[in-house]
């Protein structure tokens, strides 16, 4: 599967004992860190797709990996070149303005 892109990223939630922040909060900052680093990716000009599966929940992976009995993987982000240049043109972008109107 890793083989899929040039480069996978493995996002994992590292949570902190927090009487401020709850831990699925923590949580859900990690797993905005993967559509943040795809939506720069694509900005750069690369392809990127966030994909999940059942290594996130896997613990035995997780021990390979060296994580902790705390940390859980949000997501594995794969990296690379579009096969047609058109997906990352500005072209495909929907006008923000169109968005909201949806919306």
């Amino acid at each position: 599967m890793p083989h899929r892109a040039p480069l996978v990223i493995t996002v994992v939630a590292s949570p902190r004992p927090s009487e401020v922040v709850p831990l699925f909060d923590q949580q859900l900052c990690a797993a905005c860190s993967v559509l943040t680093l795809q939506l720069a990716a694509r900005a750069l000009g690369y392809g990127g797709l966030w994909r999940s599966g059942w290594l996130m929940y896997d613990r035995g992976f997780h021990r390979e990996l060296g994580l902790g009995e705390d940390e859980q993987i949000v997501g594995f982000l794969y990296l690379g070149t579009p096969q047609h240049a058109e997906e990352t043109t500005h072209e495909t972008v929907p006008d923000p303005y169109d968005v909201l109107r949806w919306i």
